[in-house]
């Protein structure tokens, strides 16, 4: 199936395990990304614990999403927020905390969201975006992401981890 891929890693100064716990403390990310794309993230029920099935609501600046979480058996190493599926517009949005491989015991912190579907080819960075003249908002969405990535980064390295 047709797929198209918007990706962005970086390496953050920190343990995965103390990436991931900054990471999924939703009620912070007005602190450290107050004029990014995302606005709030988090259980539609406040506090929920990320298990299979559960609703999430994360605003962004283009809307309001209700993905389902659907890899809460990864979450020691990933987080799955945002997964939607029809026949004619499907997506997944995933942070990973890996063990980096430049500097031992920090992390590299993967962020990638995937477009299939009968209209995936819209979205991401595929030949059929370009000639559609998509590829601009698809720019600003990698910028978006990149930006969260290097706030996320700022936050953890600027942080106590006590």
């Amino acid at each position: 199936m047709f797929e198209n891929i918007v990706s962005s890693n970086i390496e953050i100064a920190a343990p995965p395990a103390k990436v991931r716990a900054k990471f999924l403390d939703f009620e912070s990310l007005p602190k450290y990304h107050g004029n990014g794309a995302f606005i709030s993230l988090g259980p539609r029920t406040p506090r929920q614990p990320l298990d299979k099935g559960v609703v999430m609501k994360n605003v962004l600046k283009g809307g309001t999403f209700h993905p389902v979480v659907t890899s809460p058996g990864k979450l020691a190493s990933s987080v799955q927020l945002a997964r939607f599926r029809s026949w004619y517009f499907s997506g997944g949005h995933f942070f990973r905390f890996e063990e980096s491989q430049v500097t031992k015991g920090d992390t590299t912190f993967v962020h990638r969201e995937s477009f299939s579907g009968l209209l995936g080819w819209i979205a991401g960075t595929g030949w059929v975006a370009s000639k559609m003249e998509s590829q601009e908002g698809i720019r600003k969405g990698q910028e978006e992401i990149d930006k969260f990535n290097q706030d996320l980064k700022r936050w953890v390295e600027s942080s106590s981890f006590e």
